[in-house]
């Protein structure tokens, strides 16, 4: 039946993502029966100008710009809509395939003495011909977003639907999972009996959107241990102050430029992937 994300997201503690669960099946519909759509609005073709049935024409034949989804030196290239669809689809999920194997990279020089998981990465990032590229090859917060986790639980869907012998996305949304647990239990051994605070609520550095967010799941994870804990992001709390009167166990959840020099209560504790 595909991914499903865990129970505590279903109650709430991530409403954005579970509403976009919840239309998967119907987003899977849709595309099944694009091409149909489409012939649809074609049928009346004698109302149509000829620049409109040339639009449809390009759109019908799958023409698509591979620049749209980042390759800035790829040429244009002709697909079917299917392709087009799985081309989209694929890419986000390699993002969040690449963050998993980099989180996990995190994972594994957090317990090998001597291995510095930046010098690691960087050195995979540096294998240009084989490993494509650097770019999402860091060690982090899990993927967020409004469209890779979303990708990741359709395609899931998709594979239980198709018969496929391994669920790839349902591991990749997995991972993002027992990753975001593994840091709740860093902060529970390094707090000290210290309130946590996590420093920033946003997917991605330097936006306001939480649909998604990785650090949103790690809050809900300590508040179901039982941890005292507060969520402050100054590109979404607005006019909001910061928590004062600790010291606290900070957790940089998102790597907004302002938590590069916060002044961090005396006697806290930092942490951050």
């Amino acid at each position: 039946m595909g991914y499903q994300p865990r129970q505590r997201l279903r109650a709430g503690a991530d409403e954005s993502l579970v509403a976009r669960e919840q239309t998967l099946r119907r987003e899977l519909s849709a595309l099944a029966t694009q091409q149909g759509q489409l012939a649809q609005r074609a049928a009346p073709a004698e109302r149509r100008s000829a620049m409109e049935m040339k639009k449809f024409a390009m759109e019908k034949k799958g023409m698509l710009s591979l620049r749209r989804c980042g390759l800035l030196n790829a040429s244009r290239g002709r697909t079917t809509l299917e392709e087009a669809e799985v081309i989209k689809v694929l890419y986000n999920t390699f993002v969040s395939t690449k963050i998993a194997f980099a989180n996990t990279a995190m994972e594994i020089c957090h317990h090998i003495d001597g291995a510095d998981v930046d010098v690691v990465l960087g050195v995979l990032g540096e294998a240009h011909q084989r490993l494509v590229s650097d770019r999402y090859l860091a060690a982090g917060m899990g993927d967020g977003g409004a469209c890779h986790p979303r990708d990741n639980i359709a395609l899931s869907h998709l594979s239980s639907r198709l018969g496929l012998s391994f669920d790839w996305f349902r591991g990749i949304m997995q991972q993002r999972e027992r990753q975001t647990d593994w840091l709740a239990d860093l902060i529970e051994q390094h707090r000290g009996g210290r309130d946590v605070v996590i420093l920033g609520r946003s997917f991605k550095p330097e936006s306001n959107i939480v649909t998604g967010s990785a650090a949103v799941l790690l809050e809900s994870i300590l508040r179901e241990r039982g941890l005292p804990v507060t969520v402050w992001d100054p590109h979404v709390d607005g006019e909001t102050k910061p928590p004062a009167g600790g010291p606290f166990c900070y957790f940089i959840g998102t790597r907004h430029p302002e938590f590069r020099s916060w002044p961090f209560e005396p006697g806290s504790v930092v942490l951050g992937p």
